[in-house]
């Protein structure tokens, strides 16, 4: 494994403006793990490691369990490795424009790139054998990178504090994965079973999932004395997780604070209360913990037998179950808030 890592900070017209950047790079080679404990722990210890010709592979004959022979596994799978690359971090931009008014701006990433090769030799190993001898190639991209826009401004006066913050943020998640096998190699060797050197069948397969959010913040905090505090927060999200008419929500919250530690009847007491503060709060949150592809639910139509009943062991939607084996969607997506 090899990692790096890269911290700068930069400032600029006296120190209003700071430009920055926290990235770590991580690329990792690994060999995959070929599942040996549980062989190697039910394997008979009357069972060879090779045949008596020191070339072939002991293994179970008639009677015995079906473990495989754990040395062949080892051998047969020090070539099967996987290599990952991953990118995160973030660069950001933050500027005083006037007194106690700063914008700031940051882009955040994570990239990863996967790629694993898996090779299948023949073999025999008492009455357990493999004829098929194949290549699997899985390669997989995860792409993530979220916006963030704001503005604070803070105010003193007297005994009272004021923040106000508002914001935007967007983040998309985007994952792509393909499999490529080919089968059928004459020559066994790692350097020679690659898809182009097999004469048998090709499979392959591929998937993509990407979904986005966009959301819409503010925030007010006020503190008086350091003794009350009273906090209002608005959001309003949209997720494409939802149909069009249904993407986005708005969830509030309030709360307020009694720092009782800071009043004078407890400050006599501060060897029994170091800090004690009393909160009550209210909100709303949103849920889009549903697949990506929840909107293009499709009607599935099953008349044979039992009576409708709302389904609820999916948990995301109110639907009707009892079609048969089908489920026929309501249409309604739920939301929690």
């Amino acid at each position: 494994r090899i990692s790096a890592r890269m911290n700068s900070s930069y400032k600029y017209f006296d120190g209003k403006l700071v430009i920055g950047e926290n990235f770590s790079l991580n690329r990792t080679n690994e060999v995959t793990d070929p599942g040996v404990l549980d062989p190697a722990l039910r394997a008979l210890p009357i069972i060879p490691v090779h045949t008596v010709d020191g070339i072939g592979w002991g293994g179970p004959v008639g009677g015995m369990n079906d473990r495989q022979n754990p040395v062949r596994l080892l051998e047969y799978n020090k070539d099967n490795k996987y290599d990952y690359l991953r990118l995160f971090g973030n660069a950001y931009a933050d500027l005083e424009i006037i007194k106690n008014l700063h914008i700031k701006t940051s882009f955040g990433m994570d990239y990863g790139f996967y790629k694993k090769r898996t090779l299948q030799r023949s073999y025999k190993s008492g009455y357990l054998q493999n004829d098929q001898t194949s290549v699997t190639i899985d390669q997989s991209i995860s792409d993530k990178w979220t916006w963030t826009n704001t503005a604070i401004y803070s105010l003193n006066f007297g005994k009272s504090n004021l923040n106000l913050m508002a914001g935007t943020e967007m983040y998309k998640d985007t994952y792509d994965t393909n499999t490529l096998r080919k089968n059928d190699f004459l020559i066994e060797t790692p350097d020679y079973m690659y898809p182009d050197a097999g004469t048998g069948e090709s499979f392959t397969s591929g998937t993509s999932t990407v979904y986005s959010l966009l959301s819409y913040f503010g925030k007010a905090d006020y503190e008086f004395d350091n003794r009350y505090l009273v906090s209002a927060t608005i959001r309003r999200d949209g997720s494409s997780r939802f149909g069009k008419n249904n993407q986005f929500g708005t969830f509030p919250a309030v709360s307020a604070g009694w720092r009782i530690s800071n009043e004078n009847f407890i400050k006599n007491n501060a060897s029994v209360f170091s800090d004690l503060k009393l909160r009550a709060g209210w909100g709303q949150t949103g849920n889009q913990e549903i697949s990506n592809t929840a909107v293009y639910s499709l009607y599935l139509a099953s008349y044979a037998g039992g009576s409708p009943t709302w389904a609820t062991s999916f948990g995301t939607a109110y639907d009707i179950a009892g079609n048969g084996n089908g489920l026929l969607p309501s249409g309604f997506i739920a939301t929690q808030s």
